[in-house]
């Protein structure tokens, strides 16, 4: 069984990409809103098992520099290009080990954050226990763990899907073949549902034309491969805590809640609900949930269910709500939209959108503020937190407990992220600070990454890009009024002057996109 599961993944090896919502910042977040006190995340010890090839452990070893990170994983591919990539990158702080999770063994205490995700759904009962058990053993004190899973009852039309795939590829054994009837059983099931209007064949084609986009490997692993599990969340929280863990949250507190919901439904919620585990098991039926982040700590560790303003003002706060330009007490992003006439928090939240994606401490934030709305008093500060609570609570805004360690202003000598810099030489998707997946479509952006070592002044960066243009390895390009691209003869003072601002833009798109550090 172990020795099949290595050979899918050794042929088709699974595509992993930065997943922002495990960084341990972000579990930590939740775990100190409901007083676990986890550990100090820049110093940690972080445990990720099925870390595919590192590319979610390498960008957060990136980001916590003095943080020590291990990754497991089954395949002995995923591992060997992992490790090619560090060895490019030169991170220290990171191993990658290939071991089948069933032989790992780990000191008692030995992690402050263990990361699973993409793994508990798809391995077998045996499997899931030994990862609960490396959970219950090797987490610290107040440690903290992140698994993430397939949830009912919004998974039972994937697995509908999954069953009707099995069925016509039962007398297969070729994987390529396998794939090959897997996406055209796909493609005509999608045929077939969107010509429909009832809504179950709505649903069903809004799932399938999301697999079409997705890759021959992901395909695989999720239809065809042996396992693939979902559970109610009482199901899997009754199991954990079989294993001495206890639920702490989600990392996007928002779901938790019942936000967004007729108030009839959410009546009938609150009247339901015993505690936060019967509400949360009343959301997933209702909003049809079909996948879970779920973060657990240890049972000895006591928690505190109740949300204040005051536990705003210890974290670091990131907002893209900008004021809408028809009804300036309003300010929206693309989650929603708050309301406020009050002047110091529309100040607050202008500078917050002004500074985005950076996250900055509560703290400052109100000291920024000041400074521009001078007229503020100690009331405005509690109207600030409570109004910063409601938006996060509702998933509008962004908090953590680390402030950003990029910059979005840029400086006179540049320097970016050195994960991306050496990512931008081979592709034009680099990982920023974040801990995200960024396209770099700009190509003077692109093409300046890697040169971005904070020794070059933005003078002598516009000399390389100068050099470029003179070189022939950019051009510049003017739209006619017809609209065709032409070229037209400059003097040097004016390719200079237009490469100026072309510089300029590249380096605020850098910025803007949270790759620049200090």
């Amino acid at each position: 069984m172990t020795h099949s599961v290595m050979q899918h993944y050794d042929t088709l090896p699974y595509h992993s990409d930065p997943l922002a919502y495990t960084h341990p910042s972000r579990i930590a977040t939740i775990g100190t809103l409901f007083g676990v006190n986890p550990p100090d995340v820049r110093t940690a010890r972080i445990l990720e098992l099925a870390c595919g090839d590192g590319r979610n452990l390498t960008a957060i070893a990136s980001s916590l520099p003095n943080a020590q990170c291990v990754g497991i994983d089954l395949s002995n591919k995923h591992i060997e290009i992992g490790q090619q990539r560090l060895q490019q990158f030169g991170l220290n702080n990171i191993r990658l080990i290939q071991q089948d999770i069933k032989d790992f063994q780990v000191e008692a205490g030995s992690f402050d954050y263990i990361i699973v995700h993409g793994l508990y759904s798809w391995v077998a009962a045996e499997v899931r226990a030994r990862v609960l058990t490396i959970c219950q053993h090797a987490l610290s004190e107040h440690g903290m763990a992140y698994i993430s899973y397939n949830t009912l009852p919004g998974s039972h039309l994937r697995h509908t899907i999954r069953d009707l795939i099995q069925f016509y590829t039962r007398p297969v054994n070729d994987t390529t073949q396998q794939i090959a009837i897997l996406r055209q059983t796909l493609h005509l099931l999608l045929q077939a549902s969107s010509a429909s209007q009832d809504a179950h064949s709505q649903l069903l084609a809004s799932e399938l034309q999301l697999f079409s986009q997705l890759s021959d490997s992901y395909l695989f692993h999720e239809f065809l491969e042996l396992d693939n599990h979902a559970f109610y969340f009482h199901e899997f929280v009754e199991t954990v805590q079989r294993y001495g863990l206890n639920y702490v949250g989600d990392i996007y507190l928002h779901s938790m809640l019942p936000n967004q919901l007729p108030e009839a439904a959410v009546q009938a919620v609150q009247q339901l609900s015993r505690d936060i585990l019967y509400q949360e098991q009343q959301l997933d039926i209702l909003r049809n949930r079909r996948f879970r982040h779920t973060l657990l700590c240890r049972q000895t560790v006591k928690l505190n269910r109740t949300l204040t303003p005051e536990q705003i003002k210890g974290l670091a706060i990131a907002s893209s709500l900008s004021a809408k330009t028809d009804n300036p007490t309003q300010f929206s992003n693309a989650q929603g939209t708050i309301d406020t006439r009050h002047g110091f928090i529309q100040t607050a939240l202008t500078l917050l959108q002004q500074n985005w994606p950076k996250a900055i401490p509560f703290n400052q934030v109100v000291e920024l503020t000041r400074q521009a709305y001078p007229e503020s008093n100690a009331d405005d500060i509690e109207h600030l937190a409570s109004t910063l609570l409601r938006a996060y609570t509702a998933g509008l805004i962004e908090a953590n407990v680390l402030a950003s360690g990029f910059v979005v202003t840029v400086s006179d000598a540049p320097k970016v992220l050195p994960l991306a810099r050496e990512e931008a030489k081979i592709a034009r998707q680099v990982t920023n600070l974040r801990c995200e997946l960024v396209n770099i479509e700009n190509v003077i952006a692109h093409k300046l990454l890697p040169h971005l070592t904070g020794e070059r002044t933005r003078a002598q960066l516009l000399d390389l890009v100068h050099e470029w243009l003179q070189q022939g390895e950019i051009q510049l390009n003017f739209q006619s009024p017809d609209g065709t691209q032409a070229q037209i003869q400059l003097n040097v003072q004016q390719q200079r002057d237009i490469l100026k601002t072309i510089l300029d833009e590249a380096l605020y798109l850098i910025a803007k996109a949270a790759l620049l550090i200090e």
